[in-house]
């Protein structure tokens, strides 16, 4: 009788910190920094990354006009060529101030995006997605300067590796 007393509270304590750990891993834990990371930082990490591969391919948007005071978009294949790149990320959030959005859902302006899912959450390997949409701006041929919108939807880690796949 005692010994199956001692089994069930093992098989309970293994239990319980498996709920603990996998629910920490979903609410987006990082076990090798013992924190979270607020989403400032998460934003950062992304908005970095983009300026370190300047340009970073995304979906580029060319605005149709306007109706009823919403922007009707039009997702094109075209890249533009000659980019010129920020000067750092001080001058990016200047220039793209409500670029970014931190989210486990995000649909981007083409009806694409990115949800996270279930087991990506519990094991921690993808905590979000960052919705991030900022002007491009590049030189034509004729030296005159130009910008598209350029959209790009990374997911992020608990611990702030950054995740280029869907799902």
């Amino acid at each position: 009788m005692i010994s199956h007393i001692k089994n069930n509270s093992i098989k309970f304590v293994l239990v319980s910190l498996l709920t603990i750990i996998l629910g920490l891993n979903y609410s987006g834990f990082c076990f090798k920094q013992f924190r979270f990371l607020s989403d400032k930082e998460k934003i950062k990490i992304a908005v970095t990354d983009i300026l370190t591969g300047y340009p970073k391919r995304g979906y580029v948007h060319d605005q149709l006009n306007t109706k009823n005071g919403v922007p009707q978009w039009n997702t094109i294949n075209a890249w533009p060529e000659n980019a010129i790149p920020y000067r750092n990320i001080d001058e990016f959030f200047e220039v793209n101030s409500s670029c970014c959005q931190v989210t486990t859902n995000y649909i981007s302006i083409g009806g694409d995006g990115d949800t996270v899912g279930c087991l990506n959450r519990l094991t921690g390997f993808k905590s979000s997605v960052i919705g991030i949409r900022y002007l491009l701006q590049y030189r034509e041929n004729d030296g005159t300067v130009q910008s598209k919108l350029i959209e790009i939807f990374p997911g992020i880690s608990n611990c702030g590796e950054l995740v280029w796949e869907l799902g």
